[in-house]
């Protein structure tokens, strides 16, 4: 008995020690896992970080790209604007001189006509010089019915034949302050897109 008794202390502390060993071991293991799952989920996070941050990059360097592209078809554009502006002052010089010196009605028409051609020309010109150097706009009162009126002169063959092109102009004035070659855009626009939704032809 007393031998059992002797044996029998040392078998407790010895479980005693074992349970403790088996939960320290236990809440090792956790801390362990949740370290390690919180270290794992920052890595993931970094990666896709990464990733997001190289699509960024690549996105601004298209777009850096497409700025330098545009930035050159604007240089394009305005010196090309610039030579034909030249053109045009040439023309509308001669026609003005020209009209002076007609005396003949028909013929007058025809001067005017050329002359007002070359002023929306002009007028173009002038659209593609600002978006070539970012200039700035050219307000002045306009007259709408004047500015519809010529505008349509200049449509009207772009027109399908299908396609019946009838103005009702009002009879007060319709004066605004506005750039004429933005105007003569928009108009131009206004009749080329309600060309494109009539394929089969309308008014």
């Amino acid at each position: 008995e007393l031998l059992m008794w002797e044996l029998d202390v040392p078998v407790r502390i010895t479980l005693w020690e074992i349970g403790k060993g088996l939960l320290f071991i236990a809440i090792s293991g956790l801390l362990f896992y949740l370290v390690m799952r919180r270290l794992l989920n920052r890595l993931l996070k970094s990666e896709t970080s990464l990733r997001d941050s190289e699509r960024e990059r690549v996105a601004l360097e298209k777009k850096l790209a497409q700025s330098q592209k545009l930035e050159g078809i604007g240089r394009v554009a305005g010196g090309i604007a610039h030579d034909f502006n030249n053109i045009l002052t040439s023309i509308l010089s001669s026609s003005h001189l020209l009209q002076d010196a007609v005396t003949d009605n028909a013929a007058r028409g025809w001067v005017k006509t050329i002359r007002d051609a070359a002023d929306r020309g002009a007028g173009l010109t002038r659209q593609l010089l600002s978006f070539g150097q970012r200039g700035l706009t050219e307000l002045k009162p306009l007259d709408l019915n004047d500015v519809i009126t010529g505008t349509v002169g200049v449509v009207r063959p772009l027109l399908a034949q299908n396609v019946m092109l009838d103005l009702n102009l009002t009879s007060e004035s319709a004066t605004v302050l506005a750039d004429e070659s933005q105007i003569t855009q928009v108009i131009m626009n206004f009749c080329l897109n309600a060309r494109d939704a009539m394929p089969y032809g309308g008014k």
